[in-house]
């Protein structure tokens, strides 16, 4: 196992390969300045290139870029060349958003956009255009998600523990304010139909995406959850209020703990999971962890 202490605060990890790891940060310094940083690491979680930015709230790698959104309310579009960082790109949301951080987005290969706001906002941009923004929910919009299988449907959730259905022709099509207890920070689409959650009430729900009424299975976790991986019918969660991770498996609807990661002593907070390794973060303590499973 290797672990590094950072100068900074990890909020984001994605394992491109066997040697790259890109991670991104942030740090509040005061109300009108926050800083970030994304890093490129290698394998044994050494730094191999840096760029500073605003604090980057969420990233995702699609297309072989980086596409993040950073507290001012931009969008950058990063490329990885020879171990290097190159901006492609950079596009300002702050008119849309007044001044309100951009908390997550998802995008796909057409280069759409889905973003999230902590006033609540959520904004879908097509081909360079917005084509739907509103208030959507009380609180922060702590995820969104694009629709694997039909460019039109999309979701989003939140603070408010509200789980938002939208078709793009239409606006929203559904306001689910019952199945979860607490804020949902999670959402993943799991084959062609369902729907997979984590929420601060500490539960795994899938729903299907068609018949979306009620939870088709519920699996009470340790603590709040805040992110998810699946792989098969393994499920590695981080465990947002109780520091540490977990590798689970699910198989007709028992819960089996393959592995526990328990070393973070602070809020456990990113994480991603690629062949055999596993890196992990806790956003306080500025530490990264690798692991071998």
């Amino acid at each position: 196992m290797n672990n590094i202490l950072l100068d900074y605060c990890p909020d984001c990890i994605s394992i491109i390969d066997e040697n790259h790891i890109v991670v991104s940060t942030y740090d509040f310094i005061n109300d009108e300045t926050k800083t970030g940083v994304l890093l490129l690491l290698n394998e044994k979680l050494n730094i191999i290139d840096k760029l500073e930015c605003d604090g980057i709230l969420h990233f995702k790698i699609i297309n072989n870029q980086i596409i993040l959104c950073t507290w001012k309310g931009d969008v950058w579009i990063i490329d990885i060349k020879d171990d290097k960082f190159k901006l492609n790109n950079q596009q300002s949301f702050e008119e849309c958003f007044k001044n309100i951080k951009l908390l997550y987005l998802d995008c796909d290969y057409q280069q759409n956009l889905l973003l999230g706001g902590d006033n609540g906002e959520v904004i879908l941009q097509k081909e360079g255009q917005i084509i739907y923004q509103q208030k959507c929910h009380e609180y922060s919009v702590w995820c969104t998600l694009l629709d694997n299988t039909n460019q039109d449907l999309f979701y989003s959730g939140s603070d408010d523990a509200c789980l938002n259905y939208y078709d793009a022709r239409i606006g929203i099509l559904r306001k689910d304010k019952k199945s979860h207890s607490q804020g949902i920070t999670y959402l993943l689409n799991d084959g062609q139909y369902n729907l997979i959650t984590g929420s601060f009430d500490g539960y795994i729900r899938i729903f299907d995406k068609r018949q979306p009424n009620i939870a088709m299975e519920e699996y009470k976790r340790e603590g709040g959850i805040w992110r998810i991986i699946k792989k098969g019918d393994q499920y590695l969660n981080g465990l947002f209020q109780e520091h540490k991770y977990e590798l689970i498996e699910i198989k007709n609807k028992q819960v089996s703990i393959i592995q526990e990661f328990k070393e973070h002593s602070s809020l456990a907070y990113a994480m991603d999971w690629y062949k055999n390794v596993i890196v992990t973060s806790s956003f306080y303590d500025k530490q990264l962890r690798q692991y071998i499973i």
